[in-house]
């Protein structure tokens, strides 16, 4: 009989699974700058039978490269099926184009998917897995230490990729970059509409996607990352498609978030744990996953909308 049980030491044990040197490189650089114990490569043709013998298994890093969905997910299965105390961590790294594919799994907590990410992302992965109890509990101080974890992702991986950044020659700053902001700032509260319209109030989808537009073409003119805002860009691209009654996947709303696909993937899951958007399985194909504002979102997407060009007439 296998053993998933992982004991209380600190040093976590990673199994590889890759079909290219390349992605296999990547890998045991991540699992080794993590501190993690790396046990071996192993391609995925001879994957399940190593995971069926395999005694003492604390993460595993998918490098899926070309490896379609179907031959991942039923490795991924027989280890979330396990009913050991401690179900073994599986990092998955797929391709963009291949990412819906794996969108069911943004809401398992034993799951990390990396899209095009690089050794920083895969070494947060591997920490975040590392850092879980021995135990899996399901009570309230589960839950705060879980979403402790989730909220500290998104610093740390900055933390490592700016470490990552120092043996890099600095990219030339532009002409008119400048390097103090202003911070603190605080919009005053404006009145709105009690009863706003559930669905856009007097908002169209052509403005919402002017004011996108809009938003993108600082790029022009500033660093790509200098006005960074995933969670409002995601959230003003699912409000016009709810406008427009259409759906989005979520490899598009990684895209429309601007930002490297593995931040959007954490954005997208933290949003979706705070109740402020939501998953939607295509009824004609259950492994594809829409994203969508909830209902409450969309009013305060409303009344937001309804202040600001209640702002926007008393300052003409």
């Amino acid at each position: 009989m296998q053993d998933w049980f992982s004991s209380d030491e600190q040093v976590s044990s990673v199994l590889v699974i890759a079909d290219h040197d390349a992605d296999a490189e990547i890998a045991v650089r991540s699992v080794l700058a993590s501190g993690s114990r790396h046990l071996g490569t192993v391609k995925f043709a001879d994957a399940h039978e190593r995971l069926s013998q395999q005694v003492h298994l604390d993460a595993v890093l998918f490098e899926c490269g070309d490896a379609r969905a179907e031959t991942v997910l039923p490795l991924v299965g027989a280890l979330c099926a396990n009913d050991a105390t401690r179900i073994p961590h599986a990092a998955i790294c797929p391709r963009l184009e291949d990412l819906d594919a794996y969108a069911g799994l943004l809401g398992d907590e034993n799951v990390t998917l990396i899209c095009d990410g690089d050794v920083a992302d895969r070494l947060l992965a591997l920490k975040m897995a590392s850092a879980r109890p021995a135990t899996v509990l399901r009570d309230s101080a589960a839950d705060v230490e879980s979403m402790r974890l989730r909220r500290i992702a998104d610093e740390v991986g900055r933390i490592a990729k700016a470490l990552a950044s120092l043996s890099e020659p600095p990219a030339a700053m532009p002409n008119n970059a400048f390097s103090d902001v202003m911070v603190g700032f605080r919009a005053e509260p404006v009145g709105w509409d009690e009863e706003p319209s559930a669905q856009s109030g007097d908002v169209s989808a052509a403005e919402l996607r002017a004011t996108i537009r809009m938003r993108r073409m600082r790029d022009q003119f500033f660093a790509s990352d200098l006005f960074a805002d995933p969670a409002w860009d995601m959230l003003l691209d699912l409000w016009a498609a709810r406008i427009e009654r259409t759906q989005v996947a979520v490899s598009s709303l990684c895209i429309a978030s601007a930002v490297p696909p593995t931040t959007a993937l954490r954005w997208i899951k933290r949003m979706t744990d705070d109740g402020i958007l939501e998953r939607i399985e295509d009824p004609a194909d259950g492994r594809r996953v829409f994203i969508q504002i909830t209902e409450s979102t969309a009013q305060a997407m409303t009344r937001y909308w309804s202040a600001a060009q209640k702002l926007r007439g008393q300052l003409i």
